[in-house]
């Protein structure tokens, strides 16, 4: 997909997320970053995952799909998406106040980096399989790290951010 619009669109893939997926949908709408668009994937939930998607309105896309597990739900959004960033986030995870503003920038600041990666938020009692943050933890550096056209690894340098995931420049998305 190439990038057709400026911003951040955040894909939240989600299997019967009903029971977190208003706080993470409030905490990425709270971003401040802008433009910013938020999409959910629902994989086939059999719970209120739609109704509770549905009550946001226009400010959160919605695509449902038959269940075939987050890697298919997460393509199905990134393929989705037209903006020059794509933030991946769990249905199950939270992001600090200005955390994507934060990861964009340190994108930017580094035009050698195709992606910036680092901690999330996810709620106690989760099912997340990803490393988890109190809400009290210490903040720490985010990785940005540079990928050469020839697949190999490059450089990793640290950057301050809020607990976050990752950040993919749009033009990656081929």
């Amino acid at each position: 997909m190439n990038v057709t619009e400026p911003g951040v669109d955040v894909v939240i893939p989600c299997f019967n997320g009903e029971r977190y997926l208003a706080e993470t949908l409030d905490s990425a709408l709270g971003q401040t970053y802008r433009p910013l668009r938020v999409l959910v994937v629902d994989d086939g939930s059999t719970d209120g995952t739609r109704r509770l998607v549905e009550s946001y309105g226009d400010r959160v896309a919605y695509v449902h799909k038959d269940n075939g597990g987050q890697a298919s739900a997460r393509n199905v959004g990134i393929a989705r998406t037209g903006g020059e960033y794509v933030y991946l986030l769990d249905a199950d995870d939270l992001l600090l106040p200005g955390a994507v503003e934060r990861l964009v920038g340190c994108l930017e600041s580094r035009p050698e980096a195709d992606f910036v990666h680092g901690r999330q938020l996810a709620f106690p009692g989760s099912d997340s399989v990803h490393p988890r943050a109190e809400p009290d933890d210490e903040i720490r550096g985010v990785d940005a790290e540079r990928r050469g056209r020839d697949g190999r690894d490059g450089e990793t340098a640290d950057r301050p951010h809020a607990e976050l995931r990752w950040v993919v420049r749009g033009a990656d998305r081929a």
